[in-house]
Parts: C-alpha cells; structure tokens; sequence
C-alpha cells in the first residue's frame, strides 16, 4: 500500500544555504565543582559526571567547571546547525540516519577542558527516533566529516551496514546475558535496563516509559552521534524544478528530509539529474534555502499523487508555489516543512 508523501522545497540562489534569522542550537550552561560526582537532568536525558573527571594543562583539574552542552534532536536541527549526515568509508560515501547527537564540551578557568586517563562521562540521550541498533560517531568540526567511534573503525569488517537484528549487532548475544545488565531509575519512578558492551562505546536502553534512550560513553569534547548507516532501496529519478513566478532555474542544492528518520540527504544541481534518489513509500520533505528566506512549496495535489515506483530513471518536474515571507524560528519552519 502507498503511504502517502508530502514534498516541501525551499530554493536559494547560492551553493551554501543560510537562514540567518533563525540561530543554532544554544547550549546550556551547567556550573559545579570537579570534585563532585554530578548527575545532570537536560529535560528528559540525563548526563553523569564522576568526580575529578578532567584534566587541564596535563594536571588534575580540581576548580569549577562550566560544562556547556546542547542536543540536536531532529532533522531541523541538523539543518539548522549545518550538521553532515554523510559518512566516507572503504571508498564508498554513506547516509547516516540518527538516532540523535550532542555536543559536550566542559571549560575550567574559560580554558576548555580535556578528560583524565581512564575517565569518562555518560550520556543517557532521549531519542524521538526509537532505532534499532546504532554505533557512536564524533564530528571532526574541521573537516566536518564523522568519524567511527569504537576499538575496530579502522576495520573495513567494522564498516558495514548495520542490520535491524539483535544478533548481528551484538554477535556475542548480550542482549540475554545478565551480567552486563545494570537497572537506573529516572525521576519518574520508570525502570531502564541498560545493555552494554566492552567492545561498544554505545549503550542501548529499554524503558518501562514510552521514552526511548540511546547512552554514549563520552571521553572527548565533541559531538556525539548515535548512528547507523542508511540501507533502504532508493529509486533513482531525473530531477527537475519549476519555481512558479519565477523564470530562473534552480541553481541551488535540495535537502531531502524523511519525516520518520532523523537523516537529510544533499543533492546539488549537477546531481539533480545524475545522482538524485527517493526511497519508496516513505513520507519526506526536499528543502533548501534562499539568502533573504524565500520558501518554495510543492503543489499538494501534485504531492497526493506522486509515488516514486513509478518514476524510476523518469524526469520528475516538481512544480514549486514560492512564499515569500521567511521563518523567524525553528518552530515556524516546522509547521512550514511538517516536520
């Protein structure tokens, strides 16, 4: 059966987008000493600090310490923060879809910290997006490009896509073996049985709640994903864009948004007829963004109808109604995009 698709597609006219009126993500400040052991509440997710945990200058830091931290939850985040969702490995580029990330970094003195040997902070992360499976990856903020975070990422066997069974995840089945099973309780009384692994920096959680957890081990200040790599059939289209009332064509990139996976996918124009895919019967949005905020929709009638099956290796002329009026806040552009 055919789900139903909504298509959304904001145009600009550079290669780079921007929505300036809209700011990042901010970060959160949270003050203490580091001599305490400190469990942090950041709405639903949860941080755990243990005591003396950072270093500064090669020494044992023992003052105040300024942690500064900020979760991006969704798809608009990852578009409004210029996050990456793509993954080079093995000479072959991936799409990561996310279960969510975060970006820690701790200060002391206005000097930013770095952990002591052997320490490590935990991050209890609520995930919106419940899915199976997932592997930790850090941003390198230079090249803006993910790295795998786990003892074997430099292994082509480590690098491969990550199926939905337990088993293949965990080959070792520790999913049954008690031993490594540790209970926390949240503030609401709610029992989560933690399931981890020695050879894994991410742990997987159940709740009694209909909360889903995704906890990272977290040793470096950086951003922190929980990820895995994107394997659905995608059909391949030939791509073109009408902006009605305007005679220009789309000389910018699309970003193509699935509303049930925290993944964006970045098609430029030379891809539009090369390299542009659509994964089938899954509701999306394609966005991109104009320099003073303009906003290109997809006619609704035209979005009813459209099933990428039947299109495949076709020309696609997706006819876009241009508004003018740009969004002030993420919370606008949601009820502009759907998501």
């Amino acid at each position: 059966m055919k789900h139903g698709i909504t298509i959304l597609i904001v145009f600009m006219y550079t290669l780079g987008f921007s929505i300036e009126k809209i700011p990042e993500t901010p970060f959160t400040e949270y003050r203490f000493n580091a001599a305490e052991c400190k469990l942090i509440q950041h709405h639903q997710s949860r941080i755990f600090i243990p005591p003396f945990a950072f270093f500064q200058d090669g020494k044992l830091y023992q003052g105040d310490v300024v942690l500064k931290y900020r979760e991006f939850v969704d798809q608009l985040d990852l578009i409004l923060n210029n996050i990456p969702m793509a993954y080079q490995e093995n000479g072959k580029q991936h799409v990561l879809e996310s279960a969510g990330m975060f970006e820690f970094l701790a200060y002391g003195n206005g000097k930013l910290l770095s952990f002591a040997p052997a320490k490590k902070a935990q991050v209890q992360l609520a995930t919106a997006f419940n899915m199976t499976g997932g592997e930790t990856f850090i941003l390198n903020r230079q090249t803006n490009t993910w790295r795998k975070d786990t003892p074997f990422a430099s292994l082509s066997e480590s690098n491969r896509e990550i199926g939905d069974d337990s088993n293949a995840l965990w080959p070792e089945n520790i999913w049954n073996d008690a031993v490594n099973n540790d209970e926390i309780f949240d503030s609401s009384g709610n029992t989560n049985v933690a399931m981890s692994s020695s050879n894994s920096n991410t742990l997987s959680f159940e709740t009694l709640s209909n909360q889903a957890f995704k906890t990272l081990n977290v040793d470096k200040m950086e951003v922190y994903n929980c990820d895995k790599i994107l394997t659905e059939e995608t059909i391949p289209i030939l791509a073109d864009f009408n902006l009605q009332g305007f005679k220009q064509a789309l000389h910018s990139p699309v970003y193509v948004v699935y509303k049930n996976r925290n993944a964006v996918l970045t098609y430029f124009p030379e891809q539009f007829k090369s390299d542009f895919k659509l994964i089938a019967n899954e509701e999306f949005t394609i966005l991109t963004f104009s320099m003073d905020g303009k906003i290109a929709v997809l006619d609704n009638a035209f979005a009813a109808n459209f099933d990428a099956k039947n299109y495949r290796n076709k020309t696609v002329l997706f006819p876009l109604k241009v508004f003018a009026k740009a969004p002030n806040t993420k919370e606008e552009l949601a009820k502009i995009t759907g998501l």
